[in-house]
């Protein structure tokens, strides 16, 4: 079984540091729910490629992954 539930998203915040990994966070916890929902269907499912595409600002500047 294959979910792309967070295929992308937008965070916007009004510190410059860590929105990064707040929004990874927010998105291993989204999906650890629905693991939890479907684990009944198929215990096997794995969490995987949750990565930072893109980033603008902060201390680092932009990020684009290739």
């Amino acid at each position: 079984m294959k979910i792309n539930a967070l295929k992308g998203s937008i965070l916007g915040g009004i510190q410059q540091t860590g929105v990064e990994m707040e929004a990874l966070t927010a998105a291993q916890i989204a999906l650890l729910t629905i693991y939890d929902m479907c684990k009944a269907v198929d215990r096997g499912m794995t969490i995987t490629d949750v990565r930072v595409l893109e980033k603008h600002g902060g201390k680092s500047g932009s990020y684009v992954n290739a």
